[in-house]
């Protein structure tokens, strides 16, 4: 039989349900474990969790069926010479500009030499001491893939590859997500801030594939580029949220400007020390921000919603998962299934969100302003934002200060401290889905003119803009938006 290498089509990332967009924005590489058999059940044969771990060495490990054990997968820009560039060209299968290939990316391999692209300036250290070309087994009925991105080692906490005692799936274990001490304050709470700044060693991704020897086998051909390159479309574990704006405030200008840095206050001392902020959500070095405070509703009062708040009941949402991917045979198709695995008592925080924005991005897709949109159609939205999947048990209430420059003369005043209630029946978030909570500002709006330090509101009471109108909620190819009107 014809030899036929394996190769791989990463196409398209499902990133948020019926939103597209390619790995490489997201990712510059992924692992992989490839197994082969007759039926599911029949790549076990051989197989224990001991021999899907890479050995240290890069000896056999003795599982017949395992054709590649968490190999590494890196992109390759060969255009502009960037990312993981080959030292030999032999390990790429293909003569496209962009692509994915795996030969001769073992830690000793020394088969690359990494330039960094985009938001990557590093590359990933494969777990096995040397990969090699793996090639298709017409013998055998299916090939079975199962991927995460981006790769990661970390020894022993290096994602894996299980079976579960009941022989009849396979488990991907991730760990904790959200739980690392990098993103806890200085009280040991989790900070979403600061893991939302680090969203590309948090934000995994999963896939999985089935594929056919025989339909392989039957499309070898030299003309066939595109025989024996697996699809792999990845999903998202995290939830993402992101803010949109839109005025049509007659005859102004609308922007989002940073918020109120807060009173000052000595922390370190009674008497002298360093002067720090009471609020430290504000950011000088960014242009504009936008804070989602957690606020608990007790009938018609709102306030800071908090773990141990009086009658609260834990208010807050979860900050903790150790997500878990099955991979199982089902209805005749190859599927995933995921668990979060909060157990009874999740992991929450009650932290404010703060979403620092370099400028928004506006209805183009490309250009970023503070300016916020004028039509429904022509929005400005922030960048999104990752949530651990779940429901959360408090609402939010978005902080926000806005500039109103008037078209005509130039003239300009400032609205401090705008905020608007997101209720709690509008924070449940799925995994790989993306939640749009769309804001309108119209001309009714009555926050403070005066006072530029009004701190973080809660609700819709006070002096504020309007109280939101939820017209409806929309779902469109299910990537969720909620419209919100303030009259």
């Amino acid at each position: 039989a014809t030899e036929m290498p394996i190769g791989f089509n990463i196409r398209k990332a499902n990133m948020t349900r019926g939103t597209e967009a390619q790995l490489e924005t997201t990712a510059a590489d992924f692992g992989v474990w490839a197994l082969k058999g007759n039926d599911f059940d029949g790549t076990f044969e051989n197989i224990d969790n001991d021999k899907l771990v890479p050995s240290a060495d890069g000896t056999a490990s003795g599982a017949e069926n395992v054709v590649m054990n968490n190999y590494l997968v890196g992109f390759y820009d060969k255009e502009n010479s960037k990312g993981y560039v080959p030292s030999k060209e032999q390990f790429l299968q293909t003569d496209v500009n962009k692509q994915w290939y795996y030969e001769g990316l073992g830690n000793s391999d020394n088969g690359f030499n990494w330039v960094s692209f985009g938001d990557f300036t590093s590359a990933a250290e494969s777990n096995n001491k040397f990969q090699y070309l793996k090639y298709w087994d017409f013998a055998y009925t299916y090939t079975y893939f199962m991927g995460y991105a981006p790769y990661k080692n970390n020894g022993s906490d290096a994602i894996k590859l299980e079976i579960p005692n009941n022989k009849k799936e396979y488990m991907m274990v991730f760990g904790t997500v959200n739980g690392d001490s990098t993103y806890l304050d200085k009280d040991g709470n989790f900070d979403v801030n600061k893991f939302q700044s680090d969203g590309k060693n948090t934000d995994y991704l999963y896939a999985c594939n089935r594929i056919t020897n025989a339909q392989i086998a039957d499309a070898v051909s030299p003309n066939n580029v595109s025989a024996g390159k697996v699809p792999m479309n990845f999903k998202r574990i995290m939830s993402r949220i992101r803010f949109a704006f839109w005025e049509d405030v007659p005859g102004y200008d609308v922007e989002v400007i940073a918020l109120d840095e807060g009173e000052k206050i000595n922390e370190n001392a009674q008497d002298g020390g360093e002067q720090v902020l009471v609020d430290y959500h504000y950011n000088p070095e960014r242009y504009n921000a936008i804070v989602f405070a957690p606020t608990y509703k007790n009938e018609d009062t709102y306030s800071a919603a908090k773990l141990d708040g009086e009658g609260q009941n834990g208010a807050g949402y979860v900050s903790q998962a150790n997500p878990t991917v099955t991979f199982k045979e089902e209805g005749g198709e190859f599927k995933s299934e995921i668990d979060l695995s909060l157990g009874e008592t999740p992991v929450k925080s009650d932290k404010n969100i703060y979403h620092p924005c370099d400028w928004l991005l506006q209805s183009d897709g490309t250009t970023r302003s503070a300016k916020i949109g004028e039509t429904a159609n022509t929005k400005s939205y922030g960048d999104p934002l990752m949530m651990v999947p779940s429901n959360v048990n408090c609402g939010f209430t978005l902080n926000i200060s806005l500039k109103f420059t008037a078209k005509d003369t130039g003239e300009v005043f400032y609205v401090y401290g705008a905020h608007a209630y997101v209720d709690a029946q509008y924070t449940k978030w799925e995994s790989n889905t993306l939640y749009t909570y769309v804001f309108k500002i119209t001309k009714n709006v009555s926050g403070d003119t005066g006072d530029p330090h009004p701190g973080i509101q809660y609700g819709n009471d006070g002096k504020a803009l309007y109280p939101i109108i939820f017209e409806d909620v929309i779902v469109t190819n299910e990537e969720v938006e909620y419209p919100i009107n303030v009259n």
